[in-house]
């Protein structure tokens, strides 16, 4: 499975928890006697009372926390250690290396970007190799994530 399939499954599943947590929530409350409906020319109006909630916590309600929460902070843990985690892989490059990353990403081929820094296209391929290996990476694609 490659790196887009994986994190666009790992999207999904907390999209998929969220929802299905807030779901069980919103069953939760609407089964308890706290929600109370007006309607009024047309005009419907649904009100949770949260204040006056009975003292027992259902499963329901454990469960939909646990979902909703769990997907929260999935998401920051996520987007926290992978923004980390690329910052120092990227602090192990050479300048050159990241030079060569930044040529990469505009989409310059090994004969353009050897032209560009003055050295031979077996070089960049060296550079390559090495920049693949320090980020443990093993395309150009991998690079724009």
């Amino acid at each position: 499975m490659d790196l887009y399939n994986r994190n666009s499954l790992k999207i999904h599943l907390v999209l998929f928890s969220f929802i299905v947590g807030l779901g069980i929530l919103f069953l939760d409350f609407h089964t308890s006697r706290n929600v109370y409906s007006y309607d009024k020319d047309g005009t419907s109006v649904v009100v949770i009372d949260l204040y006056s909630r009975n003292d027992d916590i259902s499963i329901l309600y454990i469960m939909g926390l646990i979902l909703v929460g769990g997907s929260i902070l999935f998401s920051i843990y996520s987007y926290w250690s992978s923004s980390q985690y690329s910052r120092i892989k990227r602090d192990k490059l050479t300048q050159q290396e990241k030079r060569i990353v930044g040529l990469i990403k505009s989409s310059k081929t090994n004969k353009e970007i050897a032209i560009d820094l003055s050295i031979s296209p077996s070089t960049v391929k060296t550079h390559i190799n090495n920049i693949y290996k320090k980020l443990d990476i093993n395309s150009r694609d991998e690079l724009f994530d």
